[in-house]
């Protein structure tokens, strides 16, 4: 049974199909609101978080899922005061499950690697203005725009929203260094990555180290790649659930630029794209002082919460992504229910348990 014939806001034939189209164009055209953003009843947006779903499916496969989507509605039965983002979370390793769906979410589309989401096309419509959509950004680079610099406000990520920028590599020597500066609100937390990508190739996923402050650079070498696609995730401050009053945006401020490849930063030659990192020191070249003076005016400025060390696997197959979790035996007729606590030691991510741990007992 497909994950979304089940419960409340189930898919199922005809037009309902079309609102989900419609939904994840409009959720693709906002990456900037919170996973759970909704407005007045008739705005789309709140169907494209099925997208979400549909990659927890395509990681975990569609046995897990289907638990976990039928336990979180359990959670949201117990009380009114449980919303859809804090009964996820306890079932889910939310952070490092959203940090790596910000990244899937750019394969959609017209970007559409074949290595992430598998079957998206399913839901697209017969004519050309019926297709699925990228992922919108802040900004569409090109090397003569460089160096290029942004702060952004109002436009900002909200909590588990996320902020994309471009950049063009083509034509750029392979041994052109791209720096990297990246500033966000304190307030928060963040997940900054960067995507090295070249045609008929996996992406090479580099992690821009953040410190305390919210802080941190990388320089890339371009490589054999021929897009550098920046990722900027808004986590929250750590106690946020949800549903109205904490659907703000957080201010960032990037930079990009070219620099001079230094022989410790390098990478080993041919393996397409080196990274040195240095989250603990301010990026060079920063107006770091008007960034956070524009943090300090939007009004919220609390340290920072722990940031998660776990992240979900860089997968580089759907068949390696499936085979990390079992899926029903195919004499099942029915899932069985799992409690929340089995439900998160199932969805941790794979990269924190043993082959046995991940594999689900009695599914």
């Amino acid at each position: 049974m497909d994950l979304f014939e089940a419960g409340a806001g189930g898919v199922f034939t005809g037009e309902s199909i079309l609102s989900y189209f419609l939904g994840f164009n409009e959720f693709q055209a906002h990456p900037e609101r919170s996973l759970d953003w909704q407005d007045e009843l008739g705005d789309f947006y709140p169907y494209g978080g099925a997208l979400y779903f549909i990659f927890l499916d395509e990681v975990y496969g569609e046995a897990a899922t289907l638990a976990l989507y039928k336990a979180m509605w359990d959670l949201l039965a117990q009380g009114p005061d449980a919303t859809y983002l804090s009964a996820l979370s306890e079932l889910v390793d939310l952070d490092a499950a959203y940090a790596e769906f910000s990244v899937w979410r750019y394969f959609v589309g017209a970007e559409d690697d074949g290595r992430h989401f598998a079957d998206l096309a399913n839901w697209e419509g017969s004519y050309a203005d019926e297709k699925l959509t990228s992922v919108a950004l802040l900004a569409d680079l090109a090397a003569k725009d460089l160096p290029a610099s942004e702060t952004v406000v109002e436009a900002g990520p909200m909590p588990y929203g996320a902020a994309y920028v471009r950049l063009a590599l083509t034509g750029l020597d392979p041994e052109q260094t791209i720096g990297l500066r990246f500033t966000g609100d304190i307030a928060t937390r963040w997940r900054a990555q960067a995507l090295l990508l070249q045609e008929g190739e996996p992406p090479r996923q580099h992690e821009i180290i953040l410190n305390e402050q919210g802080q941190g650079q990388a320089d890339l070498k371009r490589g054999a790649s021929d897009t550098l696609v920046l990722v900027f995730a808004n986590l929250g401050d750590g106690q946020y659930v949800g549903d109205g009053p904490e659907w703000r945006p957080s201010p960032l401020h990037y930079e990009v630029s070219f620099v001079e490849s230094q022989p410790d930063q390098a990478s080993a030659a041919g393996d397409g794209g080196g990274c040195s990192a240095a989250g603990s020191r301010p990026p060079a070249g920063c107006p770091l002082a008007v960034v956070l003076a524009v943090f300090v005016a939007h009004g919220r400025r609390r340290w920072r919460s722990a940031r998660p060390q776990s992240d979900l696997p860089r997968s580089e197959s759907q068949a390696k992504k499936r085979a990390t979790c079992a899926t029903a035996p195919a004499s099942s007729t029915a899932t069985p229910k799992l409690s929340a606590a089995e439900v998160k030691q199932v969805f941790r991510p794979p990269s924190l348990n043993s082959a046995a741990s991940v594999a689900m007992q009695g599914m």
